[in-house]
């Protein structure tokens, strides 16, 4: 029996009366093959239905690993080499695939080919991630509420997750800024020796040369 991230367990060997023990002790009990697809329907459903309650649900699952891997919780493969179907979508794909389609404005993943990749998982989990800390708040198209991590939020938090957000981008950039200054100076520094080296060679060919010409006088007849 394997402990999930969530406090349930996965069911491998225990037989129905140990289960039925594990659940009375308010254990969740989940048999592997089931764990993916248990949750599957009632989150598509969520679809036709945009409220901070089902983004609530859904930034959950975003932050589920299991299955992104493309392994079982057991470790084993959701697709049989060989299998005629495809892999089984995670829990934190289906979220993915539900949450972009709810109409949340300035989403974090702009959505190009319609494929759901790992970049856009990750994308919308450190967005609700963010939302969940106060870090953000969001709203949906057409509408004017913004929502934090518990629904309707007042002004107050708007305001300071802007400045939150500003203050990050303007961190963001100043430590971009600091690092390309960095560079140059790196850069110059190092093109410093070779400029010091270039003008000593010039001048010992210049004090050959010299020498050369004044040599060339005296044995002149």
């Amino acid at each position: 029996m394997l402990s999930l991230w969530d406090g349930s367990v996965i069911n491998s060997k225990k037989n129905p009366l140990e289960i039925n023990k594990l659940r009375d002790e308010g254990i969740k009990v989940l048999d592997e093959p089931n764990y993916l697809s248990d949750a599957e329907v009632a989150l598509r459903t969520l679809k036709f239905m945009p409220s901070a309650e089902t983004v609530s649900v859904l930034g959950h699952f975003l932050n589920d690993p299991v299955g992104r891997d493309g392994k079982s919780l057991l470790g084993t493969l959701l697709k049989t080499p060989g299998a005629d179907y495809g892999p089984r979508a995670s829990h934190a794909e289906l979220a993915t695939e539900i949450i972009r389609a709810l109409g949340i404005e300035h989403p974090p993943f702009r959505d190009i080919k319609g494929v759901i990749t790992p970049e856009e998982i990750d994308a919308w989990k450190d967005w609700w991630n963010e939302v969940k800390a106060g870090k953000r708040t969001y709203r949906f198209i057409g509408s004017t509420v913004e929502y934090g991590p518990d629904g309707p939020t007042s002004m107050e938090v708007v305001q300071k997750a802007e400045r939150d957000q500003k203050r990050d981008v303007e961190r963001e950039a100043g430590h971009r800024k600091s690092l390309t200054n960095l560079e140059a100076t790196s850069a110059a520094q190092t093109a410093k020796p070779f400029s010091i080296a270039g003008i000593l060679v010039a001048g010992i060919l210049a004090a050959a040369a010299i020498w050369y010409y004044v040599r060339g006088k005296r044995i002149a007849p």
